[in-house]
Formats: C-alpha cells, sequence, structure tokens
C-alpha cells in the first residue's frame, strides 16, 4: 500500500458540548493518511490512475460540515469522516486525524482524536 497525505485541512463549524462552545463558530483541523494500491506502470503519471482525489473530497467534507448544525466530539467527527470517505472513494484504508483549540482551556494547544479505518471490502 501507498499512502497519500492531507495534512491540516480547516473547517469552520460549532464543536464542543460545553456552553461556550455550542454558540461560537472555530476552526477544526483534519488531518487524513489514506492508503491506496500503488498506481500501475502502465498509467504512470494518468489522471486515470488517481485513487483518492483529495480536491474532491476537500469537496465533499466542506458539504458535510456546511451541513451540520453542532456537532459535540471529536471523536465523532473522525469516525464520520473517515466512514464517509471510506465510502466514497476507491481507499483501501484510512487514518484520519481531527484536532480542535478547546475554548474553554486557554492553557491547552489543541485536543485531537484519531482513528483508523479499513474498507471492509
Amino acid at each position: 500500500m501507498d499512502t497519500l497525505i492531507c495534512r491540516d485541512l480547516v473547517y469552520d463549524c460549532r464543536i464542543g458540548f460545553h456552553e461556550c462552545e455550542k454558540t461560537e463558530r472555530q476552526p477544526l483541523h483534519i488531518d487524513l493518511e489514506v492508503s491506496v494500491s500503488p498506481i500501475p506502470k502502465d498509467q504512470f503519471d494518468s489522471v486515470s490512475a488517481i485513487r483518492f482525489d483529495y480536491y474532491k473530497a476537500n469537496e465533499r467534507l466542506q458539504h458535510f460540515f456546511s451541513q451540520q448544525r453542532q456537532l459535540n466530539l471529536i471523536e465523532s467527527v473522525a469516525e464520520n469522516v473517515a466512514e464517509l470517505l471510506l465510502r466514497e472513494f476507491a481507499i483501501e484504508a484510512i487514518l484520519v486525524r481531527v484536532s480542535k483549540r478547546p475554548m474553554d482551556i486557554p492553557n491547552i494547544a489543541c485536543v485531537a482524536y484519531e482513528c483508523r479505518r479499513r474498507n471492509p471490502i
């Protein structure tokens, strides 16, 4: 397997379960590590060989986050993102890392949750 990495995708949303986080939008940071099959030699540098179109994945995630009014847990966000991308793209496995800076803990840089999922097929 090969790995395609997308670092620090940022989406603006309401995330958190404490009262101060329910009223303000804040940046949610997402890192993706996507396992894909290697490009066959006869398709070298061919657009048709793309297994994971990160441009389309970003569009899909922007749409996903625009549909959410309030998210509570970064854990559920990571799992939803993993399931969505596994379902919609020809990928073998994915690691999703979601991080944010908690509004109610000023002395922390960020909290993060990471999940790994495999395509069941």
